[in-house]
């Protein structure tokens, strides 16, 4: 159920973002919401209040993706491929080196010892990206708020190239943020 709370609200909140301009408080809102719920899910005792966190986290947790994305594109415009790919590289690589090493802390330190440092370290891109300052008003797109998505002319070219080159998890991911 968070799962799709989450791929819902990313569209409600990216949509949101594109109406008002403001990125830099949905960034925010999802980074924070990060910080709450996993201190919270270092205290949880039983699979009902894991779930019940997991859900009301991925309402405002998802608000970050598509702003952050949409923050990157709107500052570097001559360099978007180039950044994307860092991002893209970096995200893997953490993700790969964040595994094995919580995989080790999990064993000296404890699983919710480990829940509340990864809670406390957010703090450190929540402030990064406070001290960004915010480019309120381009791009925005009023009257567009509650349209439905259009697909591109070329999108199935383009995305039948990348069926081939994404493993299958995130093709549903990919789909629906190049929708959104």
């Amino acid at each position: 159920m968070p799962t799709i709370i989450s791929i819902v609200m990313g569209h409600v909140w990216a949509r949101i973002s594109d109406y008002t301009g403001k990125r830099r408080i949905f960034i925010q809102m999802a980074l924070g919401t990060g910080i709450v719920t996993t201190t919270a899910l270092s205290f949880v005792n039983n699979i009902e209040q894991y779930l019940v966190i997991q859900t009301i986290g991925s309402i405002t947790g998802s608000a970050g993706g598509a702003a952050l994305s949409a923050v990157i594109a709107e500052n570097f415009r001559g360099r978007r491929g180039e950044l994307f790919g860092r991002y893209q590289a970096i995200t893997v690589i953490g993700g790969f080196l964040g595994n094995m090493i919580s995989g080790a802390l999990y064993n000296t330190i404890g699983y919710r010892n480990v829940l509340r440092l990864v809670a406390a370290l957010n703090i450190i891109p929540l402030t990064i990206i406070s001290l960004i300052p915010e480019n309120v008003g381009k791009n925005v797109e009023r009257g567009k708020l509650f349209s439905p998505p259009k697909i591109p002319s070329g999108f199935w070219k383009t995305f039948s190239i990348r069926l081939m080159l994404t493993p299958p998890e995130h093709l549903v991911a990919d789909f629906l943020e190049y929708i959104i």
